[in-house]
């Protein structure tokens, strides 16, 4: 029973890794130099996900918000709250 267990574990680990993390986004987006891959493409699926009215939550963060352009990624200086 225990060796049945192991091999499903190991056929599991085996699937999970052979599976790339973020193929939808890879297929569409290049990743500019000095970034990591898949952290990257993990934000991109982040911010290009809609709600349910279509909105990308990009488009919530920052109006000009651009996948392609990490700069976009941010608040806008004249959005954020001043701190006390």
């Amino acid at each position: 029973m225990k060796r049945f267990f192991a091999a499903l574990f190991a056929a599991l680990l085996a699937a999970l890794l052979l599976t790339p993390s973020a193929g939808a986004a890879s297929a569409q987006f290049a990743v500019p130099g000095g970034y990591n891959e898949n952290d990257y493409l993990k934000l991109v699926s982040f911010f290009e996900a809609c709600d349910q009215n279509g909105t990308k939550n990009g488009q919530k963060l920052n109006p000009a918000y651009s996948p392609h352009d990490p700069e976009t990624w941010c608040v806008p200086a004249s959005s954020e709250a001043d701190e006390p």
